[in-house]
C-alpha cells in the first residue's frame, strides 16, 4: 500500500512539473556568411642588406662594427630620402665568417680556387632593413628612380644584399631585391572584419524580408578556417614573395575577409 501511494505521488510531482513549464518552440534562425575585400597600395618599401666585419679580438670586432655602422648611417642619412630608416635584426657574433649564397654556389661547383682557410678571427654580422615610406599615389616612375638610387648607393657602399637566393641553382637564379608592404595592414583588417560583418547583416535581413519576418538578434559568429587571407595582384611570370604581407614592386595587396552569422529569424 505504501508503494502504491509513493507511485502515485511521484506520479502527480511530474504532472504538475510538465503543466508549470511551458512549451519550447524551437528558434528560427538564418546563417549567412559576410565578406569584404579591399586592395591596398604600398607605402613602405623594404631592401634588406647585411654587415660583416672581423678583429682579432671581440672588442676589435665590435668596434669595427660602430664605426662601420656609423658610417652606413650617415651616409645614408644624406641621401635624399627623408622618410627612409634603418631597421636593424640582432647581431651575431662568430668565429667563422657567413659567406653569401652565390659563394657557396661556387664553393659547391669546385669552382672559385681553394676553399678560404680558417683565420683566427671573430666576426660580427648583422641584418639591416632600408625602409623608404613612399606615398601609395607615388607613380611606378618615380617608384623606380628612387628605389634605384637606394639600390646604386647599397652597391657604391659595398654592402651585401641579404635577400634568400636558392642555392640548388648555380649559375643562381634571378633575386628581388625589393618589397612592397603596407604600414596599416593590421588595422586594414579588422576594418574588413567590420565589413564583413555588415555585410552579412545586411544579407540576412534581404533573407528575412523575403521569408515575411523581421531580423532579430545575433545568435552565432564564427571566423571560418579561412577568414583572412592576404595576397598580391598577379604580375605575369613573377615569382611568389616570401611573405603574403609583402608584394612585388607595381602590384597591390589584395585583402579578404569573411565571417558567419547566425540570426534569429523573428
Amino acid at each position: 500500500m505504501h508503494r502504491v501511494y509513493l507511485t502515485c505521488l511521484v506520479f502527480s510531482l511530474l504532472q504538475l512539473l510538465s503543466a508549470a513549464l511551458p512549451a519550447q518552440t524551437p528558434v528560427r534562425s538564418i546563417v549567412v556568411t559576410g565578406q569584404a575585400e579591399k586592395e591596398l597600395a604600398p607605402d613602405r618599401y623594404t631592401v634588406a642588406v647585411s654587415i660583416q666585419v672581423e678583429g682579432k679580438t671581440t672588442e676589435l670586432a665590435r668596434a669595427e662594427f660602430r664605426k662601420r655602422l656609423e658610417q652606413v648611417r650617415s651616409t645614408f642619412n644624406d641621401m635624399d630620402f627623408p622618410d627612409l630608416t634603418l631597421v636593424p635584426s640582432g647581431r651575431t657574433i662568430s668565429d667563422n665568417p657567413q659567406f653569401n649564397p652565390q659563394q657557396m654556389q661556387i664553393m659547391m661547383m669546385g669552382e672559385g680556387g681553394a676553399e678560404p682557410t680558417a683565420s683566427e678571427a671573430f666576426y660580427i654580422r648583422e641584418e639591416l632593413q632600408f625602409q623608404w615610406r613612399a606615398a601609395p599615389q607615388t607613380s611606378l616612375a618615380d617608384l623606380e628612380q628612387g628605389l634605384g638610387s637606394l639600390l646604386d648607393r647599397i652597391r657604391t657602399e659595398k654592402l651585401d644584399f641579404a635577400g634568400k637566393t636558392d642555392v640548388n641553382y648555380y649559375p643562381p637564379r634571378a633575386n628581388n631585391l625589393v618589397n612592397g608592404s603596407h604600414s596599416q595592414i593590421q588595422q586594414e583588417l579588422r576594418a574588413l572584419r567590420a565589413a564583413a560583418l555588415e555585410d552579412a547583416k545586411n544579407q540576412a535581413s534581404e533573407i528575412a524580408a523575403l521569408a515575411g519576418g523581421k531580423l532579430g538578434r545575433v545568435l552565432e559568429v564564427e571566423l571560418p578556417t579561412d577568414s583572412e587571407s592576404v595576397s598580391h595582384s598577379q604580375i605575369p611570370m613573377a615569382e611568389m614573395v616570401d611573405t603574403p604581407y609583402s608584394c612585388r614592386l607595381g602590384s597591390k595587396l589584395k585583402l579578404k575577409s569573411s565571417v558567419r552569422v547566425k540570426f534569429e529569424l523573428e
